[in-house]
């Protein structure tokens, strides 16, 4: 019984796992990371550096060294994906400490509903923010806005010092399409949720054995 449900266990796992996937994800450094592709863009903090912005935008200046995206302004950066892949982003910022900071960016939109938070690393040292984004080939912009909740007193906005865009893979070859076949497209869920069913049942038996005991 104890192999049984160790097997159902790990069933469980694995069909998980594989019925996650894979998304898109952030990561913080107190160093600039490495070994993340092929270099798209690499570009600082100045007007000459940026494609647009948009409103007052603290500090953006010719020949600044940083910006401070606050209410009611955004700045944009604008590179060409030669390929459909996998592109990282690289934010050099610094969030100082005492209070709550963040910072929100989009891709190829400026609509509230399409911007992603970051929740910043608190430090008086520069850090750095990686995001991977899913991308087609093609044109596209990445905007930076101030947090989601900024009221520049219990939440603040960073100071953004550049930004960096690599090329990290390559999007995976289209293949065949699968025959067709009377399973549903749930089915992958469905597995799941037996197996979870069965490692429940399984329990449940070995628990009223070892009371019968």
């Amino acid at each position: 019984m104890k192999r049984t449900l160790a097997f159902i266990i790990c069933a469980v796992m694995l069909v998980s796992m594989a019925a996650l996937g894979v998304s898109a994800a952030v990561s913080y450094s107190d160093k600039a990371p490495t070994d993340l592709g092929t270099l798209v863009i690499k570009k600082g903090a100045s007007k000459a550096d940026v494609t647009e912005f948009s409103g007052s935008v603290v500090n953006l200046s010719d020949g600044g060294t940083s910006f401070c995206p606050k209410k009611d302004c955004w700045v944009r950066y604008e590179f060409n994906a030669e390929k459909a892949g996998t592109y990282t982003f690289v934010v050099e910022y610094i969030a100082r400490t005492g209070t709550d900071r963040g910072l929100d960016y989009a891709i190829d939109s400026t609509d509230a509903g399409k911007r992603v938070l970051l929740d910043l690393d608190q430090s008086a040292d520069k850090r750095y923010a990686s995001i991977t984004e899913e991308l087609t080939a093609g044109t596209h912009s990445i905007y930076f806005f101030c947090p989601t909740g900024f009221d520049d007193s219990t939440l603040k906005s960073c100071d953004i010092y550049g930004l960096s865009v690599y090329f990290t893979k390559a999007a995976a070859a289209a293949q065949k399409p699968a025959e067709v076949t009377d399973a549903p497209q749930t089915a992958d869920t469905a597995v799941v949720a037996v197996v979870a069913l069965a490692v429940s049942a399984t329990a449940a038996i070995v628990i009223s054995k070892k009371r019968a005991h």
